[in-house]
């Protein structure tokens, strides 16, 4: 496996000016790995106060598996013109801008890469006296080479004044309140100088000039992975040792709302589906209630899993989800209709008025608009059903034939069923048709002027007759001429036609028989001899009226008998 090891070279520059050499251990880290080495560092303060800081003939070293090394060089890094702050005998000097790395000059190197690179960030930090230096250098060549390299060279240098102490900040997290970081400033002991510590959430190294200064303990709320570093600097340019935080974001809680539906093909339920929310090391709880109040941890039905709800009323049910952190989902809210049951009436069956052997079967319904009903019929005795009879829509009229048990029942399209009706049949055969004879007439024998009229009959036993009959030629009805129920004798005084009907109760009529009748008259009396007005002899009509005068052929009644005037 190949690792990244890092030489450097350092080289004083030629100035009419002091330079100090620093020899000392140096760790360069490349994207992650780290490597130790020994390194001198030349630190030039020029002619005008100002320092040079010079890194010549940078390598880039790998050393395969077999131990062989290869060297990549990159060239010389010069940070000129720095300036620097010195207090207690230490000077730090910082440098955050932009180079080019010039071209080296060790003739092992055939190839410089630095020049064609072009413009590179540089961040750095060092603190020296005259025996010792300390220096962080950041070299961002991410975008380039796609490497980040960290160097820190040897060891912070002693104050010349020992007074002074100053402390580390501290970075923790804020176990309380979520991807929140917690900085704890660091101190100085001097009562005269201050202190402030300097933060960057960037992975840059933090500093005087670069950072977020604070003097006090702060939390930073962060929003995204990242490294954070701090270090604390003193008014007299005493620097703490930085320190680092990785931190890792964490997505915020999120708590989904619960919703609330209708239970398809179930009357009056609602289905609560409970939210959820997105930590699992949370747990959250639905909350619901039907009586339009605000659900709460303390208010309303408490469910864990989607759950059905029968409704007896209209109503408001609203439900909202808790976690366990305490963070609320928004509320949901339905506005319940409360149906009413379905009812369906029964069917009726019963005999149709003056109709033999006919029912009619009149159909239920359904109490819903939007249900048909159907109605089904027997004759059979058996069960009607939606498979089984006749169905029917509207009122029907059901000719029978014979004795049976008839049953109905009523069904909704919802498959709602009303109760059985059941209806025990009679036949009745049908009567023979009616027959009605005629009267007859004929002249009594033995009798003079006397007729008889035999009256007509009905075949029915259930129903009377009845024979009206006239005298005077007009056509006998129920509401003409003499009604006679028996046989009856007929004294005539005087030709005529009889005519007579038979009519029984149920209306039916015979024919109209009809007979001429010829006046038989007695022996005569001559008119010479009946005289009204002769003593002792009196006359009277056949209505027993007296007359006084008598007509030729005239039919009277005189000492008690009838006689015929000629």
């Amino acid at each position: 496996m190949k690792k990244l090891l890092t030489f450097i070279s350092l080289a004083l520059c030629s100035l009419t000016a002091m330079a100090n050499d620093y020899t000392d251990k140096l760790t360069v880290t490349v994207n992650g790995e780290s490597m130790e080495q020994q390194a001198t560092i030349t630190i030039t303060q020029q002619s005008d106060g100002k320092y040079t800081f010079s890194l010549n003939n940078f390598c880039l070293e790998s050393v395969d598996d077999d131990g062989t090394v290869s060297r990549m060089g990159v060239g010389n890094i010069v940070l000129a013109d720095r300036e620097g702050t010195t207090q207690d005998g230490i000077t730090s000097i910082s440098y955050d801008d932009i180079i080019t790395i010039t071209e080296g000059d060790d003739p092992s190197i055939d190839f410089w890469m630095g020049p064609m690179i072009g413009a590179v960030p540089i961040n750095m930090v060092a603190r020296f006296n005259d025996t010792q230096l300390y220096c962080e250098i950041y070299i961002d060549l991410m975008s380039l080479l796609g490497q980040k390299i960290e160097v820190v060279f040897g060891t912070e240098p002693e104050p010349v004044v020992e007074e002074e102490v100053l402390t580390d900040p501290v970075i923790t997290l804020n176990k309380d309140v979520e991807n929140t970081i917690h900085i704890a400033v660091g101190t100085t002991s001097s009562t005269t100088h201050t202190a402030t510590t300097y933060y960057t959430i960037n992975g840059s190294i933090p500093s005087a000039t670069n950072g977020t200064a604070i003097t006090e303990d702060t939390d930073v709320t962060l929003t995204l992975t990242c490294t954070v570093k701090a270090i604390t600097i003193s008014t007299s340019g005493m620097q703490s040792k930085m320190v680092s935080y990785n931190f890792g974001y964490v997505a915020p809680e999120e708590v989904s709302a619960p919703t609330i539906a209708l239970k398809e093909g179930v009357e009056n339920v609602v289905t609560i589906t409970v939210g959820n929310t997105n930590h699992e090391d949370e747990i959250a709880t639905t909350y619901y209630t039907t009586d339009g109040s605000m659900p709460s941890a303390e208010n309303g039905t408490a469910i864990t899993e989607d759950t059905d709800v029968t409704l007896s009323e209209d109503c408001t049910v609203q439900a909202i989800t808790i976690s366990s952190s305490g963070l609320q989902s928004a509320v949901a809210l339905y506005r319940f209709t409360y149906v009413a049951p379905e009812e369906v009436s029964a069917p009726a069956i019963s005999l149709k008025e003056g109709v033999e052997n006919v029912i009619t079967i009149s159909v239920g319904k359904s109490s819903r608009e939007a249900e048909t009903a159907t109605t089904y019929y027997t004759t059979d005795g058996s069960e009607p059903s939606a498979t089984n009879g006749t169905a029917i829509t509207e009122d029907t009229d059901v000719e029978l034939t014979e004795d049976c048990t008839v049953k109905a029942i009523t069904i909704s399209t919802s498959g709602m069923q009303s109760e059985v009706v059941s209806y025990d049949f009679t036949y009745i055969a049908p009567e023979v048709p009616e027959e009605l004879t005629a009267p007859a007439i004929t002249k009594k024998e033995g009798v003079r002027n006397t007729i008889t009229i035999s009256v007509g009959k009905t075949s029915r036993d259930t129903e009377t007759a009845t024979t009206h009959y006239t005298t005077d030629g007009s056509q006998p009805s129920a509401t003409n001429g003499t009604a006679i129920t028996a046989d009856t004798d007929v004294e005539l005084s005087a030709d005529c036609t009889v005519k007579a009907i038979t009519i029984s109760t149920s209306g039916m009529q015979s024919e109209v028989v009809t007979y001429d009748f010829t006046f038989e008259q007695e022996s005569g009396i001559n008119m010479s001899t009946l005289n009204p007005s002769r003593e002792n002899q009196t006359i009277y009509d056949l209505q027993g009226r007296k007359v006084t005068t008598v007509k030729r052929g005239g039919l009277y009644i005189t000492n008690g008998k009838k006689a015929v005037i000629r």
